[in-house]
């Protein structure tokens, strides 16, 4: 007997062993469980018809993937939240692209599929996006502002922060899974993000300080955040450096110091188990390596001219490291003490 992919949905005579037997044929190591998926997602009539007529297209999709198992329950999850499904299904037989977009997402990364799952509503962008050319840093960090300049407060600010992070994750990623991305392009655009996030964590955390009941009033003074190679690693490796005028240095140093909390809370934040940018301080940085704080620039110029040779840990932060947020011309002159060094 000569099976089809619409067979599955539409033929009475089918019995599950030659369903199992054909779905094997594509890759699947649990057929018995794609069926009971496939079949579980055909719960409406307008949903089997329309599964029926995609079939082909998708288990052909499915079989180029690294995981067809973890593809396809991926694509029955992530169908489940389209309303009305039958509709989205019939899309997706009119659009190829955005099929083949869907099922290389989910069935390659399971990370960007936990992200296109938690944000449905954002697949007919990102299908836009696959083959447009990628914004730069100064579109990402418009872009940004003007999302959280539409939120009421800092905290839908945090929220706001935090879609627009995953959005473009979710689109740089899904660009180099497609091939439009080399690994260095990739590693470019991620430090961009991460620069605007932090930015704009900032900005944020300088809110919260201002608003607090305790604050030490108005602080003359620059503050920079300082990474090393922010692309490198989930993980972002930061230091922060602040300068101010003689007189209140005790001052500053409290007030910087509440502010880098504020940043680190706003960047480390969890939500569904995740941090917004998991943040990490150097052990020469901080003594310990885990208290957050603010060093004075003045400090930092001390402790680095007082050691002849520096070791290996800091020479490896000073090589990579990058301005991502405050003042420019403060992080000029912290980068300008690496110098001699590297």
């Amino acid at each position: 007997m000569s099976i089809s992919a619409s067979d599955l949905f539409l033929s009475a005579d089918l019995t599950e062993e030659e369903a199992r037997q054909f779905l094997q044929t594509f890759g699947f190591t649990d057929p018995a469980a794609a069926d009971e998926r496939l079949q579980a997602l055909a719960d409406e009539l307008a949903v089997r018809q329309a599964l029926a007529d995609l079939a082909s297209l998708l288990l052909e999709a499915i079989r180029e993937t690294p995981d067809p198992d973890g593809a396809l329950a991926a694509f029955v999850h992530f169908t489940g939240t389209r309303s009305p499904r039958a509709g989205f299904l019939r899309y997706l037989r009119e659009d190829p692209r955005a099929l083949h977009v869907l099922i290389q997402v989910t069935g390659t990364s399971p990370f960007l599929g936990e992200l296109l799952i938690a944000s449905p509503e954002q697949f007919h962008w990102l299908v836009r996006e696959v083959d447009r050319t990628p914004p730069d840093l100064w579109d990402l960090t418009s872009d940004a502002m003007h999302r959280l300049a539409e939120a009421a407060n800092p905290d839908a600010r945090r929220t706001a922060l935090r879609h627009f992070h995953d959005r473009e994750l979710l689109r740089i990623g899904t660009r180099e899974i497609l091939g439009r991305e080399t690994a260095e392009s990739t590693r470019a655009q991620l430090a961009d993000l991460n620069e605007v996030v932090i930015g704009r964590a900032l900005a944020i955390a300088r809110e919260i300080v201002e608003a607090t009941p305790a604050r030490l009033g108005e602080i003359e003074g620059r503050f920079v955040v300082i990474a090393s190679d922010p692309a490198s690693s989930a993980q972002a490796e930061l230091i922060y450096v602040y300068d101010c005028e003689d007189g209140v240095e005790a001052l500053a140093a409290a007030h910087y110091d509440a502010l880098a909390r504020a940043l680190t809370d706003v960047l480390s934040e969890r939500v569904n188990g995740r941090p917004l940018q998991a943040v990490r301080h150097p052990a020469w940085f901080t003594d310990d390596g885990a208290t957050t704080s603010a060093r004075a620039f003045h400090a930092l110029r001390q402790q680095l001219a007082a050691s002849p040779s520096t070791d290996g840990a800091t020479r490896a932060f000073l090589v990579k490291s990058r301005l991502v947020a405050g003042d420019r011309a403060l992080g000029q002159a912290v980068q300008g003490l690496t110098e001699p060094r590297v």
